[in-house]
């Protein structure tokens, strides 16, 4: 579908997935779209509508701390946990937001009040702001990555050492409840901008790439998950056509 100078783009052409890119040229309206679309969205309260514009420095300072030290294959699997970490921490973040008022006789206070002891185990809790919230999830990450290397060779992290470096959660518990209490509402929706916000229109390094393609891999992830829950998921990441070009020519 070509929205003016835009193209919302399958994910993978797959019959089951509601995921998009939205694609276009810096300075189509890109943005516009953005706020657009989650306006549409929240009209329905009973939806949870998750707008996300990190700052670019946050994810240079994560490519420059942490994945420019490891292997290519290893980037990818703490970039891919990264984000899927974020991604669930944000959707509990906006529940409990949305809910904060829910009264005491209501029959989900009780899944509520089991989502806020699971998310106040993290200290990013106390950021209101998601910039905020992504740049502390990465200074932590960083200062864990910091004493791992400390004791040895990192250009190589085991699938062990890469939970305990990004996960302070138990996931599959915090999963389980998320989607307990996501059927009750209709539908979670993310959607993502200003990842390439900065990036050079040449000159855009390999591991950018990288950090994209981890994203798109966290969402499938997480929307497998919650659709095998018969939960509406859907993400819509919007990225320069130039940067879609590069991911396709990574791809093939």
């Amino acid at each position: 579908m070509i929205l003016g100078q835009l193209s919302l783009v399958p994910k993978e052409p797959h019959p089951d997935s509601s995921a998009r890119l939205a694609v276009g040229r810096k300075g189509s309206g890109k943005t516009a779209l953005f706020f657009q679309e989650r306006d549409y969205l929240r009209r329905d309260k009973r939806r949870i509508v998750i707008d996300l514009k990190p700052d670019g420095h946050q994810l240079k300072r994560f490519k420059d701390l942490i994945l420019n030290s490891l292997a290519e294959p290893i980037q990818e699997h703490v970039a891919t946990a990264f984000w899927e970490y974020a991604l669930l921490l944000e959707i509990c973040y906006k529940i409990l937001e949305k809910d904060r008022d829910i009264p005491l006789w209501n029959p989900l206070h009780e899944s509520y009040q089991i989502l806020s002891d699971l998310y106040a185990n993290d200290s990013l809790i106390g950021e209101e702001d998601f910039s905020e919230r992504i740049l502390m999830l990465i200074n932590r990450i960083g200062h864990d990555f910091k004493a791992i290397s400390q004791e040895g060779e990192t250009n190589y992290l085991s699938t062990p050492q890469v939970t305990d470096l990004i996960y302070k959660h138990d996931i599959s518990t915090l999963r389980r409840h998320l989607a307990d209490y996501a059927k009750t509402k209709r539908g979670i929706f993310i959607l993502f901008d200003n990842i390439d916000k900065g990036w050079p229109t040449r000159g855009i390094e390999r591991v950018d790439i990288i950090i994209l393609r981890s994203l798109l891999e966290a969402t499938r992830k997480v929307e497998r998950f919650f659709r095998a829950s018969s939960i509406e998921f859907q993400t819509t990441i919007f990225i320069r056509n130039d940067v879609f070009e590069l991911l396709v020519d990574d791809h093939t």
